[in-house]
């Protein structure tokens, strides 16, 4: 009984760790001298769901791996706020693809991801070009629910380009967050600019 009380009790913390993202704090490993680094916000106050994860993709599109698309920028940092950060983007063309959010219970143990698909046929008109050293401002986003989802399919959503919080309040959040790294002193050179 002991046992399984403390092997309850460490899991419980793992997941209280993971979910408010203590085990994954790091420092930033991107390399302004050969990455760019992709920022901005998808706000979902409106919903009782955070960012999880934003998926660029390479354009144009190349068949590739199980999924046909290939995967050269997953952004893993993403924030409560909305706030997401690729940090070790390569060089090249890309769009905005897909992005996932989390729903949690009322006690933080069953997670719900869904899936929001953006765009699998892009245009030029959806692509962004990046360079080494770049710090591109992708835009920031609200997320609106145009219809809740159903038994056999997902919600139906809209992202409305918005104001605040703008490039310079972002570029805040990431100076906080990337404190120490090397992107620092391009993103205090950056703010200087705004």
């Amino acid at each position: 009984m002991k046992v399984i009380l403390k092997t309850m009790i460490v899991t419980l913390l793992i997941v209280i760790m993971a979910s408010t993202n203590v085990l994954y704090a790091k420092t930033s490993k991107g390399d302004p001298e050969k990455e760019a680094l992709v920022f901005g916000c998808i706000d979902m106050s409106e919903t009782n769901s955070i960012l999880s994860f934003v998926s660029f993709m390479r354009y144009p599109p190349e068949l590739k791996g199980y999924s046909g698309y290939p995967r050269d920028i997953e952004v893993f940092d993403t924030y409560d706020n909305g706030l997401f950060i690729a940090d070790r983007a390569k060089p090249g063309e890309y769009w905005l693809m897909a992005f996932y959010t989390k729903k949690y219970s009322l006690v933080r143990l069953n997670e719900e991801v869904t899936f929001h698909d953006i765009n699998h046929k892009p245009t030029e008109d959806d692509v962004f070009t990046i360079q080494a050293g770049d710090i591109y401002y992708y835009g920031t986003y609200k997320y609106i629910e145009v219809e809740k989802a159903k038994l056999f399919s997902s919600a139906k959503f809209a992202l409305e380009k918005v104001e605040t919080p703008g490039e310079k309040e972002l570029l805040e959040m990431m100076l906080e967050k990337l404190k120490g790294s090397k992107w620092e002193e391009k993103i205090i050179e950056r703010l200087a600019t705004l």
